[in-house]
């Protein structure tokens, strides 16, 4: 069975008429293509459906920041309880406190939602900006909403090709969730009259976006992950509905806009703004951790390794732990992708610290190199002047990242731990170089182009 990334597109280039299932007569595919991808993915690692009454949990944090859901919000961002990093002693949104600082913060409200994983927000008292509510709030809204009379257009034809692709969710519940969603984004931003609404991840988004459009509200989203030719979350075999896309999409640099060039984006180019990094431009503005200074000098050599979940992630700790245990004078730093989870095989070699308590991209800039499996770390770290080694299990490294990658910043792709610690060892350039190189990835000064891109 195919799983590349654009297996959708194979699908919607066979049945085109996908395009055309509606519920309530809002187009749904373009949310529907990318729950088919993310169970494929799923399926493909080896991990079971997700299970909705595991959803259910997140609404124990139904009254988090509920005094902030109260209040009045000329700017709303729908963000994910994921992207919230430490800096320095708090915690930051890296996608929209750059947003949050422009604006101010009595102008703005971010709704975060929680994920499977991510089962809680961090203490309001430890955020560097503490408008924030909770994304459940609205979830407990939806599920008390009277329930509605779905009619669903193309339906047999959903199911018939589902059935031949081995898609294994809910379509019926899928739309319900949808709809109910959609309900209550509606009066949520009917009653709070915002100007804007910012989206960390359109496709995470969609019954919010739809509402917001319906209302007049303009919708920007900020890139979140990668942009890729021919990968179905921004290409598409079929024009989409441009009702549950955003408006504008902030890119992490010039390189996206050049992919969204290409035949099959879903958005324009012209839609885009080279955007920037908060956390990178906060890291070149901070001083040293001394904690972490304490570590790297120990060592001739340290190297910071970006976690990820997944079924491969396990693998990519074994590689870590061998190399580490064949090189002791080399340093590694690992910074798990959801710090709040223990796991079994969380078990290190004497030079690998598990590192939860600090921000990985102030442990990447204190290391020598960066590695990781396919984390979008690896497009950051040669703007923070590090190089990134791949540990490149599955293949999934150059999958996923071959391409974007400027090759000067990238070491190699290691299959083994003799081939990790062979890369570990590599000859480096200096930091200025490296982020030279990186140019076109990340925009310099996000301040300045927010500042020129919003007015407030």
């Amino acid at each position: 069975m195919k799983t590349s990334l654009s297996r959708i597109l194979d699908v919607e280039a066979r049945c085109p008429e996908l395009n055309d299932v509606t519920v309530n007569g809002i187009p749904i595919w373009s949310h529907l293509r990318k729950v088919w991808h993310s169970d494929w993915i799923a399926e493909d690692q080896g991990l079971p459906v997700r299970s909705k009454w595991k959803a259910l949990k997140q609404l124990r944090s139904v009254s988090y920041g509920i005094t902030n859901f109260l209040k009045p919000a000329k700017v709303i961002c729908f963000t994910d309880a994921t992207l919230r990093k430490p800096l320095g002693n708090t915690y930051v949104d890296k996608n929209f406190e750059g947003i949050v600082e422009h604006f101010g913060e009595e102008n703005i409200l971010l709704v975060e939602r929680l994920s499977h994983d991510a089962v809680s927000h961090k203490p309001l008292s430890k955020c560097k900006s503490k408008r924030i509510c909770s994304y459940s709030t609205l979830l407990a809204i939806a599920g008390l909403l009277p329930k509605s009379k779905l009619a669903i257009a193309n339906k047999a034809k959903l199911e018939e090709v589902a059935k031949q692709e081995s898609v294994r969710v809910s379509h019926a519940y899928i739309f319900r969730n949808f709809y109910a969603q959609y309900r209550a984004a509606k009066w949520f931003l009917k009653w709070k009259q915002p100007h804007t609404v910012f989206v960390n991840c359109y496709y995470g988004k969609s019954a919010i976006i739809r509402a917001a459009k319906e209302l007049g509200i303009p919708v920007v989203e900020t890139q979140h992950g990668l942009i890729r030719n021919e990968d179905s979350s921004y290409f598409s075999n079929v024009k989409l509905d441009q009702s549950l896309l955003p408006d504008t999409v902030l890119t992490f640099g010039t390189q996206e806009v050049d992919v969204l060039e290409n035949k099959g984006a879903i958005v324009s180019s012209k839609q885009c703004i080279p955007f920037g990094s908060y956390m990178i431009d906060a890291m070149h503005a901070s001083k040293k951790n001394e904690a972490l200074v304490s570590f790297t000098t120990k060592y001739s050599r340290t190297v910071a390794v970006s976690g990820q979940e997944g079924g491969f992630e396990k693998e990519a700790v074994d590689l870590v732990n061998a190399a580490a245990k064949e090189n002791p004078e080399i340093g590694f730093i690992y910074v798990p992708r959801m710090v709040d989870l223990e796991k079994d095989f969380y078990v290190f070699e004497k030079n690998v610290w598990l590192c939860k308590s600090y921000s990985v991209y102030d442990v990447i800039r204190h290391c020598d190199i960066h590695a990781t499996v396919y984390s979008t770390c690896a497009l950051e770290a040669g703007s923070l002047g590090k190089p990134t080694t791949f540990i490149n299990c599955r293949g999934l490294s150059e999958t996923y990242l071959k391409e974007l990658m400027p090759k000067e910043v990238v070491l190699g792709y290691a299959d083994s731990p003799e081939g990790f610690s062979k890369l570990c060892k590599s000859e480096l350039k200096d930091a200025d170089t490296y982020r030279e190189l990186n140019a076109a990835l990340f925009m310099p000064n996000q301040k300045r182009v927010i500042a020129e891109s919003f007015k407030i």
